[in-house]
């Protein structure tokens, strides 16, 4: 699964390389050097479970599951920008029988790398490491790893055209994602008692993108960009 998820990124990488390309020398960045991007997702569910052995011995209950994620970024180069992800998911598990019941919660951080192309789809990759508050006594140690690729959809007229917003652009991020989910029980790091999921994931966020005032120009203009 390691193998696969570097493999993923190597890709990404290749398809930022392409996208920084596109945008330098034709001058017309989807996003300009000296931006910032604040924003996240939520999402929630609720759910019932019912289960039975052929013991006679069962438990019926709910479950309840909230995930956020906060990203905050900075673009040092035409289209691609680096930043700090943070994911806290939250679950809770009452059963009838109330020896079932189980409540966590995961904080995980780590660093994520996003680049554009000029029709603004984009791809990103991140990484996290986190701790996990039901596992107290023995050591948890939690790694996840994404990649994935999404499209920047900005609401409303774009660049000095909205008075209200300025330079200030809030836009909704729909993304097809890979994720790879792991966490190791006891002191070692490679230790073969651990829990791993992996899976696509469709995801919906909200950003808040602070730009420079030169950039997102309702059509490309070929010519030198302005210092």
């Amino acid at each position: 699964m390691q193998k696969l998820l570097s493999f993923i990124a190597c890709f990404l990488l290749t398809y930022f390389t392409y996208g920084q390309n596109n945008s330098g020398h034709m001058v017309n960045a989807y996003i300009l050097k000296g931006s910032y991007m604040l924003g996240g997702g939520i999402s929630s569910s609720f759910n019932g479970f019912n289960y039975k052995t052929p013991n006679n011995n069962g438990d019926k209950g709910s479950i309840i599951r909230v995930n956020t994620d906060l990203k905050i970024g900075y673009f040092n180069w035409e289209d691609i920008g680096i930043g700090l992800k943070a994911d806290l998911n939250y679950y809770n598990r009452q059963s009838d029988s109330t020896t079932n019941d189980l409540k966590q919660t995961i904080l995980l951080v780590g660093p994520f790398v996003r680049g554009y192309l000029d029709n603004g789809i984009f791809g990103e990759i991140s990484a996290g490491w986190g701790l996990n508050n039901t596992f107290r006594i023995s050591q948890s140690n939690l790694f996840q790893g994404e990649a994935g690729v999404g499209y920047t959809y900005f609401l409303g007229p774009i660049g000095r055209q909205n008075y209200w917003l300025r330079n200030k652009q809030i836009a909704i991020e729909p993304m097809v994602l890979f994720k790879y989910y792991r966490q190791n029980f006891g002191a070692k790091k490679n230790s073969d008692n651990y829990r791993a999921e992996y899976g696509p994931e469709l995801r919906i966020s909200v950003q808040v993108f602070f730009l420079r005032q030169t950039m997102m120009l309702p059509n490309p203009i070929r010519g030198k960009r302005p210092e």
